[in-house]
């Protein structure tokens, strides 16, 4: 079978996210977050970690986490300090934060892992498995 080299790849309008901050006097600020390249090559210097391979995801700090969302507001907030969103988030806001920011990354991932694990929730324990588990007391 023959592949054919890519010649074209068209770009897409990548998904922007946003966060609202209440500034000191009460009032609600709104800021704009998107990772495309450079906000992914502003994190990597900070983390040692390229976030355009998946794997590089997984076991990510709450620190990291806001490292990746100072990053992403490169584009439209670049005035925006390291320092200053870690005092604007939590780590009760850590998982919210992941979602939002791994799904920017790769669109549509989080609804195919849940389907992912749906279906091997439905497979009966050992079948479908490379190597089930063995049998207790085996």
């Amino acid at each position: 079978m023959e592949t054919k080299p890519v010649t074209r790849i068209e770009a897409n309008v990548l998904p922007v996210a946003k966060i609202q901050v209440t500034d000191g006097g009460g009032a609600q600020v709104e800021y704009s977050l998107v990772l495309d390249y450079n906000a992914i090559a502003k994190a990597q210097e900070v983390l040692g970690r390229d976030l355009s391979v998946l794997l590089n995801w997984q076991k990510l700090s709450g620190p990291d986490l806001s490292v990746i969302a100072w990053a992403a507001f490169d584009r439209y907030h670049p005035e925006v300090t390291l320092r200053q969103v870690r005092q604007w988030l939590a780590p009760a806001q850590q998982n919210d934060l992941f979602s939002m920011l791994f799904e920017m990354t790769w669109p549509g991932i989080m609804a195919d892992l849940v389907r992912f694990a749906e279906d091997q929730a439905a497979v009966p324990s050992g079948e479908g498995q490379p190597n089930p588990p063995a049998a207790a007391g085996a």
